[in-house]
């Protein structure tokens, strides 16, 4: 398939009852709009039969393309692995749950294509998750939007559903410009954008995140910002001890032991400062080590 502009990127797991009805609105989308496209379904290692229904489907569909992880690798390492696989001059990134309407692939479409944004991210009009996810959500913006990405203001939503020229996530040469998906948020700022689309509540099954694997997700984001965090940690760290230091000065005795007490405080806690930067740097030593998305491909239809 040659000179294909959309290569729609889906990752799956355990989604057995909803693949088919996501595959069809996803070919209706397209072929309506007439865009030339790929669909590229990969498989995180389900166990409810989703790999053998693709199977079935793919004889009929000659725009999809089928992808099997070894083992299960998390929704960033399936995703990523379909964006390597992809052969679009566009990508496009949605969930398999159907809560993101397909048939919203039109609306980003026509905002990138009306627009000079290299990413545009749908934005949920509505959130229609759960309550621990959207607590969890709730949570993961505030740090996100105003402790890590404050450059990102114009962008209201980071969401999974999103559309972005192939020359972000690759060069001339078709190599990956960074190690991990999270590479993206290394794009300056003007580069973004996003536009409102409908969110739905799940049709079909039961969402498999939890807390323990929300932090999963998102712990590839803590070794990608870990140069950040740690010099957070470190000014936090440093402000508490300048600040004890003034509180301990203003409070201070006559008495010659006392000052001394004091003294030997404020070595102390600058001390500690010192150990929580070179414990932060080593620490950032150790997550860029395993920066890189690992995932095993099984095979490829």
């Amino acid at each position: 398939m040659q000179n294909i502009q959309y290569s729609i990127v889906v990752p799956v797991y355990n989604s057995a009852e909803s693949i088919a009805s996501l595959i069809k609105e996803i070919d209706q989308t397209l072929q309506r709009i007439g865009k030339s496209y790929e669909i590229i379904m990969v498989d995180d290692n389900s166990t409810d039969g989703s790999w053998t229904i693709l199977q079935d489907l793919i004889t009929a569909k000659s725009s999809l393309k089928l992808i099997k992880l070894a083992e299960n690798s998390g929704q960033i390492a399936a995703t990523t692995c379909g964006i390597e696989q992809s052969s679009g001059k566009t990508i496009i990134t949605l969930d398999d749950d159907l809560q993101y309407p397909p048939g919203e692939i039109a609306t980003l479409i026509k905002y990138y294509e009306e627009n000079s944004y290299s990413m545009i991210f749908g934005n949920p009009k509505e959130r229609m998750h759960g309550k621990g996810h959207g607590a969890m959500y709730v949570l993961g913006k505030f740090f996100f939007h105003q402790v890590f990405m404050r450059r990102y203001r114009n962008v209201n939503f980071f969401s999974t559903f999103r559309v972005f020229s192939r020359d972000i996530f690759f060069d001339q040469n078709n190599n990956k410009r960074g190690h991990h998906l999270f590479y993206i948020w290394d794009i300056a700022p003007d580069r973004y954008g996003h536009i409102d689309v409908a969110h739905e509540t799940r049709k079909r099954g039961v969402s498999s995140y939890n807390l323990t694997k929300l932090i999963s997700y998102y712990r590839p984001f803590l070794y990608y910002m870990s140069r950040k965090i740690c010099l957070l940690v470190f000014v936090l760290v440093l402000s508490y001890s300048f600040l004890l230091a003034v509180l301990t000065m203003s409070t201070k005795s006559k008495v010659s032991i006392d000052e001394m007490n004091i003294y030997i405080s404020h070595t102390w806690v600058l001390g500690l400062a010192i150990i929580s930067l070179l414990s932060a740097l080593m620490f950032n030593q150790l997550l860029q080590s395993t920066r890189a998305i690992r995932y095993s491909i099984s095979k490829i239809t």
